[in-house]
């Protein structure tokens, strides 16, 4: 590594999922640090994290899935994984949306707020509504507005 970019390794309690990542100040060395040991870790591609979330699997296993996508977005805004997301917070089951509600605090994007908003006034469950204003609060107090 460059001297700047660090190596993070953190156990995600709400998921469970194991999170290693990269951080520094020059996205160019970080991609770099990232690419000398992709051949030696067993990481989730975008592809398969994807897929997953257009998979139909046992609810209990999306919700995994939903989970690990969100750690696994990329740090800017992806339309693809913008589409997942609108798409599984659309899932007729409340636990997936919760879920995918809860996700986006992992994303952090500015544009997931209008779907959030939605959610926290809309959903027909409360406990989807109560957290859809628990991560809008989050975003708000860390700065995290509209674009």
């Amino acid at each position: 590594m460059d001297g700047e970019t660090s190596f993070h390794c953190v156990e995600d309690v709400v998921s469970g999922e194991t999170c290693c990542f990269f951080r520094g100040r020059d996205r160019t060395a970080v991609d770099d640090s990232y690419r000398s040991i992709e051949g030696e870790v067993d990481a989730w591609s975008h592809p398969e994290l994807l897929q997953e979330i257009y998979s139909d699997i046992p609810a209990l296993e999306k919700v995994g899935a939903i989970f690990r996508f969100g750690i696994g977005a990329p740090p800017e805004f992806d339309q693809d994984y913008f589409e997942a997301f609108s798409i599984a917070l659309r899932d007729e089951n409340p636990m997936i949306r919760a879920a995918v509600v809860r996700t986006a605090s992992y994303m952090e994007w500015p544009d997931l707020l209008r779907d959030l908003r939605t959610s926290a006034v809309n959903d027909s469950d409360m406990r989807v509504r109560g957290e859809a204003r628990k991560v809008i609060e989050a975003f708000e107090r860390v700065g995290i507005r509209e674009s």
